[in-house]
This record gives structure tokens, C-alpha cells and sequence, in this order.
């Protein structure tokens, strides 16, 4: 299997193999989503007996009861029994005690504890900085001390007993359990395969660069030896390279090897690294042997799912549409919303149609702060924002489009077509600057990606060749590929062509080298302009994906296509530097698509496609019942990855529904495409799952719509209602 992966600090990252490590903000004890660490654990800190034995911490009863006497109120005398308090009530309880650095669940009338973090809360560490620094004048943001200051904080920190080390937007505490994970992580004590080697070559050299390298360590400039360690240690191996270019393990300097030697690597003591093996599954799950040979991977057990915390939120008629892990441990999310109420009371009443606000929530899922975008002069739409990134200066962009005339630059607006729509917003809630691009036909954004540079890559569909699109063909509908710098000044553009029908790149995935992965669909077939006649589909839609170099150079392409519709509708990085794509196909007849042996089970079926650093299909799943199913959101887990989406059917892989119409789900993937667990999402009206991102490894939130208020939401408010959907978020714990 596998054994690295890649990381960036915000959407679509890369995260290493070891365990995920719990984090804290200063302004509250969060569980931060994995992001870089350059310190590597020393191999001192592998956990005693002791502690592997040991059970986990608990809250003192009596604190716990005094929490539920809280939540309950002065009006009902708490009776000992956690299951006499209703959802939302359980909700508070557990969200209390995961701010004190318990993980926990209510089962039986009881507290049942899962983990505990010694973590330091907002007022102790706010009390270490005054007597660091000597004064009061500290202003809470972590980006306001130095790097002195944050050195002294943590080690007057560990001076009281925390494990503890500065991070983005704040400190990140660690357990035992934490350290003993990394340390006894298959990478760290392992070589890469060549495999891997070279998918991280290949974005360090390019693709023609690779192909003319003569496969020697020591023919790589300092600066692509460099680049070429910092992101193996940093996938989660420990590795270091000698002057005579034998790559070797920091800590076993005796374990070496280079390039041409990397498909049987050195042995490790009793232990062997393998080769990556690439897998297929039939539509059974059965494992079979792929096409290049190779024995395909063992079927694995799934990755369990199990709610932390489950919330409704918004006003009537509003739906969250989009969700990403911050680099402060929280989330941030896209709501659509009609009325200037509930949630959304505080906002423009004068806004017309659909309105879009950036929603911040803390890693609990609780509301922070949002930004209300609107229009007063709107005639059909509104204000739509389709996608959201974080820079890596902590700021948000997001991405959309409008049919408002009341944008500083577009106030002669006569028409009723669409403009793109670019906004900025600071890492508090400020709204920066507000960018229109447009011509005089329908332009739409679609997608962003953080570049590595600080600058942002966008995805668009524009029918214009004027104005801001004045230097793309004139007649025909083109998907745009967009590099921006920080401040919104276009660097390079591409444009896919596909004549008279609609192309839309949904997705964009960028690595911390600056490679670029899109997904590109087009509804009438790739039938596109851009010399890629090689990429015609079969069927009435097909997608692609595209792998381009940081400076818009096209390296490598796959189709996505089958014999029907074929829509991609989401993209992540993954394990080994490639991409998994998600979306639904309709049927397929061919021995030669993507799809090859997967027969379609009703109207559409959800599918999930793995590819390599090469766009090499490495395995396809698919998930299909009776009925219209599709998978709508990706994010990397450890050891896999979590999916959600929506579904009509309620037999064959959908027989775990069946509450309404559309029911929402959830679920993991193993690695390998192997090992699968489901949950379902449901009330006895209409609900979908429309976004999901991973915090911690092992947590996540899942974000869509309900218009229900029983079953799964039983008890909550806001409350869905046939007709009138409200937003739900939803904590998982996976695994």
C-alpha cells in the first residue's frame, strides 16, 4: 500500500502519514486540521506499555454534571442520566468537553471517553504572553508576537506540562498517543519506492524535465535536492542524501539507496519496502488483478464513521454549498439564502434573489463570523459563490457570479447576463476588495485553488471574448484556467474550447510545488478546440482531467468518460501525488473507458477514480442503486478518504437509506479502493450532503441542506420543513 502523502497547509493538502496531531488557536483549544511540521519526532518518544495499556482520562463526574446543570438551566434539576437531555443538549455537552481536551460521547446514560490532550485554554495562554512580554498590550492574534515571543510561550508552556509547539494561528498540543503514532509510522522507518520518487520528481523537474534527467541524485541542482527531501520528510519520511547521491534514513544512515535501485528497496532490518501496488475492483468489491500485472490489494476493513456533533443553521430556503478546513483548525463554508432573517437577520434586506455569505465555524462547527454578499439591482439570480480557498497569507477568496449592476465597475449594466464575480475577505471577516470579470455574454466562476506563491488559480465558463476575456475566441463556450497574484492581477490564462455546449472546470487541486489538477467537464463530449481531439468522449458528457506545471504548461491529461454522461464534480490531492475525482455516470458499454466492467445499476450511479502523479488510473469504485446517486464532495483522511454526496435510490450499495426522497451520506474509502463504510444522512423530506473537509486526520464535517426535522434532525433549530431547506453541519469522528 502506499505510504505517503501530500500536504499543504490549507484546501486540497497534501497530509503526511502519521497521526494527525490536535492543535489549539488562542481563542479556543481547536483540533487543527494536519498541516506541515518540519520538526520530525525523535525516536525517544515512542510510548511505554504503560500508556498503550493505560485508559483513557475522564472529567471529574461532578465537573461534567455542573456542565449539564448549565446547559439545562435553573428551571430542570439535572438527574445524573445523559440520555434524559435531548440532542442539542448532548450536543453542548460534548462540544464543552472537547474545548477542555476530552474527546467523548453519550452511550447509555453514560460519559464514554475516546481520547484526552492536555491543552492549554485561551485564558492560561493569554496569561503566558502577558508575563513573556511583560505588559498587557497583547492584542489575542497570534500573528502579532514574534518569533522570540512564541519560542518563550512555548517553553514556559512545557515548563507546565504541556507538549506543545507553536503552529498557524496558534499552538499545537500533542498527547502521548500523538508521538507514539509518529514515530511507529510505516514511512518514517522506511525508503521510498520508485514510484514515488518519481511522482515527486516529476513536479519538482516537470514532465519533459523528467523524462531527460539521466536518473542520478547527484546531477539534481541544490535547489531540486533540496526541494526533493523537503517534500518526501515532509510526506513523513526522515531521509537526508550523501555527497556520492545515496539517498538514506537520517536515523539508520546504514539503510541506503538511489533512484535505479528504488524498485527493490533496502531492507529494514526484518522488513522490506514494497512497491506501490496499483488496484481495480469490480462492482462487487471483488479484488482483481489490474491491467499492468500487478496483484491487486487485499480487501480492507472500512474506516468507521460516528457523529460528534450535528447542528442546523441559516434561515429559510438557505443551504450550505461548500466547506474547507482552515488553517486555524476551524472551517469555512458557502450559504446560499433567500430571506433576511434568522441567521441572516443582520444582513441588507434590500438584497434580491439569491444572496452568498462566507461562514466561519471553529472546529466544532459552531458559527464565528460571516460576510453577506448581495445585490439590489439583481433580475433572476442574485449573488452566487460557487468555491472558497484560504491564502497563505491566512485571507479567503472566493468565487462566483452575478447578474447585479450595483459593482462599482458595472453600474451602465443594460443586460441581464452574468459577471464574474471575485471577492477577497481578511482571516477576521473584512471584506477586501470585490472583483468583477465579464463581457458582454455569460461569464461564471466556478473553482479556486491557493497557489503556493500566495497567489490563487480560478476555473471559469465564459461565452465572451470581450473585455475581460478579450484575448479568447469569439462565438464559442470556453472553461478558463486562471493564474492570479495575491491581489487579483490575472498572471496567465488558458482556455478549453468546446464549440456550442457548456464547459466548466469543477474543480482545482494545486500541490506545494505548484502543480495544477482540474477537472473539466463538458456536456456535449471533450470535443474541445485545444488540439486534445484525442480526448473525444463517448457519450453525451464526459470530463477530463488536465495536470498542469505552476506556469500553465499542460503535462499530462485523463478522460473520465463512458458511454453516457460522465460528470466529475470534485477533486483532491492524494496519496502519492496524484488526485481522486468524484461524481456520477449513467451508463456504460465499452471495454475501453474508464469504466470498463462497472455496469450502471439505475438512472446514474456516484463514482470515485484514483489517479497517479501521471494521471494513471490506479482504481475506479463505483456506488449504484436503483435510482439518480452521486458523490459530491472529496476530502483526504488518514488512511483514505471521506466522501459525501446524495442519493435517490434505497437498494443495492444506497440500502443503508431510505428516509426521503434524496438522502444524504457519507462515506470512506481505504487507500486502495478496498475497505468502505457508509452513514446515512436522513429526514423524511428532501436532504443533501453537498460539501465535506477533513480536520485532524480523523474528524471532519460534512455541510448540505435539510428541509426535515425528524430523525436525524430530530429536535433541532432551526428546523427544515417541506419546502423551506435550512443548512446542517455535521462533526464526524472516522476511524
Amino acid at each position: 500500500m502506499p505510504v505517503y502523502r501530500k500536504e499543504s497547509d490549507m484546501k486540497h493538502t497534501w497530509t503526511r502519514a502519521a497521526a494527525c496531531l490536535m492543535a489549539v488557536s488562542l481563542t479556543a483549544s481547536l483540533l487543527a486540521a494536519c498541516g506541515k511540521s518540519h520538526k520530525e519526532p525523535a525516536d525517544s518518544l515512542i510510548a511505554s506499555e504503560t500508556y498503550v495499556n493505560a485508559t483513557v482520562p475522564e472529567m471529574q463526574e461532578d465537573a461534567v454534571e455542573e456542565i449539564a446543570q448549565q446547559i439545562l438551566g435553573d428551571d430542570v434539576e439535572f438527574d445524573g442520566n445523559y440520555d434524559n437531555l435531548n440532542q442539542s443538549q448532548k450536543q453542548q455537552l460534548k462540544q464543552a468537553l472537547q474545548e477542555k481536551g476530552y474527546t467523548a460521547d453519550i452511550k447509555n446514560g453514560k460519559i464514554v471517553y475516546y481520547s484526552y490532550t492536555p491543552t492549554a485554554d485561551q485564558k492560561e495562554i493569554a496569561e503566558v504572553v502577558r508575563k513573556v512580554r511583560g505588559d498587557d498590550s497583547w492584542d489575542g492574534q497570534y500573528q502579532s508576537l514574534s518569533k522570540e515571543e512564541k519560542q518563550q510561550v512555548q517553553t514556559e508552556l512545557q515548563a507546565r506540562g504541556y507538549d506543545v509547539e507553536p503552529a498557524a494561528g496558534g499552538f499545537r498540543f500533542y498527547n502521548e498517543a500523538d508521538r507514539r503514532a509518529e514515530t511507529t509510522r510505516s514511512s518514517y522507518n522506511r525508503l521510498p519506492t520508485k514510484e514515488q520518487l518519481s511522482a515527486v520528481l516529476n513536479d519538482i523537474l516537470g514532465l519533459d524535465g523528467f523524462k531527460k534527467w539521466n536518473g542520478k541524485f547527484t546531477s539534481l541542482t541544490a535547489d531540486q535536492q533540496r526541494q526533493m527531501l523537503d517534500m518526501l520528510n515532509e510526506y513523513g519520511f526522515d531521509l537526508a542524501l550523501d555527497k556520492d547521491g545515496w539517498l538514506y534514513i537520517v536515523h539508520a544512515p546504514e539503510n541506503k539507496m538511489t533512484y535505479d535501485s528504488a524498485y527493490t528497496a533496502a531492507e529494514l532490518g526484518s522488513t522490506t519496502m514494497p512497491s506501490t501496488t496499483i488496484v481495480t475492483t469490480t462492482s462487487a468489491d471483488t479484488p482483481t488483478e489490474n491491467v499492468t500485472g500487478t496483484t491487486a490489494a487485499k480487501e480492507e476493513p472500512g474506516i468507521a464513521i460516528a457523529q460528534e456533533a450535528l447542528s442546523t443553521f441559516g434561515t429559510a430556503r438557505s443551504s450550505m454549498r461548500k466547506v474547507i478546513p482552515t488553517a486555524d483548525g476551524g472551517f469555512m463554508t458557502i450559504v446560499f439564502f433567500h430571506d433576511a432573517s434568522g441567521a441572516f437577520a443582520d444582513t441588507d434586506a434590500g438584497y434580491k434573489f439569491t444572496r452568498s455569505a462566507l461562514v466561519k465555524l471553529d472546529k466544532n462547527g459552531r458559527y464565528v463570523w460571516k460576510a453577506v454578499f448581495g445585490t439590489k439591482s439583481a433580475r433572476q439570480q442574485g449573488v452566487w459563490l460557487e468555491d472558497v480557498t484560504q491564502l497563505t497569507d491566512g485571507s479567503f477568496v472566493a468565487v462566483g457570479y452575478t447578474d447585479g449592476k450595483d459593482f462599482a465597475d458595472r453600474k451602465d449594466k443594460k443586460t441581464d447576463e452574468l459577471d464574474g464575480l471575485i471577492v477577497k475577505v481578511s482571516e477576521s471577516g473584512d471584506i477586501l476588495w470585490q472583483k468583477l470579470q465579464y463581457g458582454t455574454e455569460n461569464d461564471l466562476y466556478y473553482s479556486v485553488a491557493a497557489a503556493p506563491d500566495g497567489g490563487f488559480v480560478t476555473g471559469a465558463q465564459t461565452e465572451s471574448s470581450d473585455v475581460s476575456f478579450e484575448t479568447l475566441a469569439n462565438g464559442v463556450r470556453k472553461a478558463v484556467l486562471q493564474k492570479w497574484s495575491a491581489d487579483g492581477a490575472v498572471q496567465w490564462a488558458n482556455a478549453l474550447n468546446s464549440g456550442s455546449y457548456a464547459c466548466q472546470i469543477r474543480g482545482i487541486a494545486v500541490t506545494d510545488a505548484g502543480a495544477i489538477y482540474v477537472a473539466y467537464y463538458a456536456a456535449g463530449g471533450t470535443t474541445l478546440q485545444m488540439d486534445m481531439s484525442q480526448l473525444a468522449g463517448y457519450g453525451a458528457a464526459d470530463s477530463i482531467v488536465i495536470k498542469y506545471d505552476a506556469n500553465g504548461g499542460m503535462i499530462a491529461h485523463r478522460a473520465i468518460a463512458g458511454s453516457g454522461s460522465d460528470e466529475v464534480t470534485c477533486i483532491s490531492l492524494a496519496e502519492g501525488g496524484g488526485v481522486i475525482v468524484g461524481g456520477n455516470f449513467t451508463k456504460n458499454v465499452r471495454d475501453d473507458s474508464v469504466f470498463a466492467g462497472k455496469a450502471n445499476q439505475g438512472k446514474s450511479d456516484a463514482f470515485l477514480v484514483r489517479l497517479d502523479a501521471r494521471l494513471d488510473v490506479q482504481w475506479v469504485k463505483t456506488f449504484g442503486g436503483a435510482d439518480r446517486d452521486s458523490i459530491t464532495g472529496i476530502t483526504e483522511i488518514r488512511g483514505g478518504f471521506a466522501v459525501c454526496g446524495s442519493s435517490v435510490s434505497s437498494n443495492d450499495a444506497f440500502d443503508f437509506l431510505g428516509s426521503g426522497t434524496y438522502d444524504a451520506f457519507v462515506l470512506t474509502v481505504t487507500d486502495n479502493g478496498t475497505g468502505v463504510s457508509k452513514y446515512a444522512i436522513g429526514s423524511s423530506n428532501d436532504d443533501e450532503a453537498l460539501g465535506i473537509a477533513a480536520s485532524g486526520g480523523r474528524h471532519a464535517v460534512v455541510v448540505g441542506l435539510t428541509h426535515g426535522a425528524n430523525n436525524h434532525f430530530l429536535g433541532l433549530e432551526p428546523a427544515g420543513a417541506n419546502g423551506k431547506s435550512v443548512c446542517f453541519i455535521e462533526m464526524l469522528k472516522l476511524g
